[in-house]
């Protein structure tokens, strides 16, 4: 009998070089928990990840501590230069700039971006709120005398628990997103920013919002036949 999706184990971290020093791999390792639990993105996916960033990383920090904002748009640029004149094709090109942006996207979860905003609620919570625990992690589950890292199927899970005590039926998390993004056009965001807060890869996925925008689309309405100009 196969083990039921429940039962199935998770995907172990992908091996890392060897030649990769110790703050590096820490911070794969950090990497790595980002694509498997928050990304959902297979072993195979995440390996490739894994080395292109720890390429990156242990060329630029191979002797120093891992500091992002010591790290430059040149930086960047010279990498994938010299990872391409060993292998100057389009596909390749395209892995490393997706295994980059990954990265770099993970980095703006961490910190090395977020607003004051952000940056405020989460030192409040940290200070006053959360509950003691062994876990590295910001937000944990405690069950009985355990804890462990809060994911995105518990979010989930919390959405919907909350959708069930309000009496609504529709019980997807998506349905907050959508709500959040008409909201933000509504009271004069960008697309541009809205595709930012949502972390769209593309503004395509982000024109849906457009023709929500109800006060906009009003001043632009033509008169309904037969009433008052």
């Amino acid at each position: 009998m196969k083990p039921t999706a429940s039962h199935r184990a998770t995907p172990k971290a992908p091996p890392l070089s060897a030649s990769f020093s110790a703050s590096v791999t820490d911070e794969l390792h950090r990497y790595d928990e980002h694509l498997r639990d928050v990304r959902g993105l297979a072993a195979g996916t995440r390996k490739d990840r894994l080395v292109i960033a720890g390429l990156l990383l242990q060329q630029q920090f191979k002797v120093h501590a891992i500091d992002i904002s010591r790290l430059q748009p040149d930086d960047v640029r010279q990498f994938i230069a010299g990872r391409l004149d060993t292998h100057r094709t389009a596909s390749n090109a395209s892995r490393l700039a997706a295994a980059l942006r990954s990265y770099f996207r993970y980095r703006a979860t961490c910190g090395d971006q977020i607003p004051m905003e952000t940056g405020q609620a989460l030192a409040d919570y940290l200070q006053n709120e959360r509950p003691r625990s062994v876990s590295p992690s910001l937000f944990v589950l405690h069950r009985g005398n355990h804890d462990r890292p809060m994911t995105a199927g518990a979010v989930r899970g919390v959405i919907r628990w909350a959708y069930w005590r309000i009496g609504l039926t529709h019980t997807r998390s998506h349905a907050l997103r959508h709500a959040f993004a008409c909201r933000l056009v509504e009271n004069g965001s960008s697309l541009k920013e809205v595709a930012d807060l949502l972390r769209h890869r593309s503004l395509n996925t982000t024109l849906i919002y457009a023709k929500l925008d109800t006060p906009k689309l009003a001043a632009v309405a033509l008169p309904w036949p037969g009433s008052k100009p």
